[in-house]
């Protein structure tokens, strides 16, 4: 940003440390080059600022059609030839498998000890970890919930967990936290 380019160009000063450029017409000894310098950081800020607002402009443009705003789908989907999201059914019976298997254990490592025991992998072939387990259960596009840029909505077509089971992980991933709640409540 501009105010960074500034400030460091200040703190280089101070330490009596200046800035040549062979390419630009910047020597931070005179007034013209940090003018130079100056505008040549305001002129950088804009087009990351440019580029940011394409890109969101972008984003919203796909999020409103449903797309997937990426080239991985996540587990238990591929992308349809229009960008969309469309549910694998071997993958989508494995993401169903790993909800009812944390439900049943209360445990991500134990989840993903019994996945690598029964062989599965990971969409990227390795082993399944107490993380990976969690960013399955977290994921709430497995209850239809699509939130990409500015589009927060239900979209039935992509749920694959039904709003109970998902909640029921919820509770379960949260009890500690509840726990703890309500121990502090009852120690005021």
């Amino acid at each position: 940003s501009l105010m960074h380019a500034v400030q460091l160009e200040s703190e280089l000063r101070e330490h009596d440390v200046n800035l040549y450029s062979v390419t630009e017409q910047i020597d931070t000894t005179s007034a013209t080059g940090r003018f130079n310098f100056r505008n040549i950081a305001s002129a950088a800020e804009f087009e990351r600022d440019m580029i940011r607002q394409r890109t969101k402009m972008g984003l919203n443009e796909l999020a409103v059609e449903r797309k997937w705003p990426n080239d991985s789908a996540p587990l238990g989907y591929e992308l349809d030839p229009e960008g969309r999201l469309s549910i694998v059914g071997d993958e989508e019976k494995l993401v169903i498998e790993i909800f009812e298997l944390y439900i049943e254990e209360q445990s991500m490592p134990e989840v993903a000890r019994i996945l690598n025991d029964r062989g599965h992998r990971t969409q990227a072939g390795g082993k399944w970890s107490p993380r990976a387990v969690g960013d399955i259960l977290r994921n709430e596009i497995y209850r239809g919930d699509y939130d990409v840029a500015d589009v927060s909505e239900h979209v039935p077509e992509y749920q694959i967990v039904d709003d109970a089971t998902f909640e029921e992980v919820e509770s379960i991933r949260h009890r500690f936290q509840r726990d703890e709640a309500s121990k502090s409540s009852m120690s005021d």
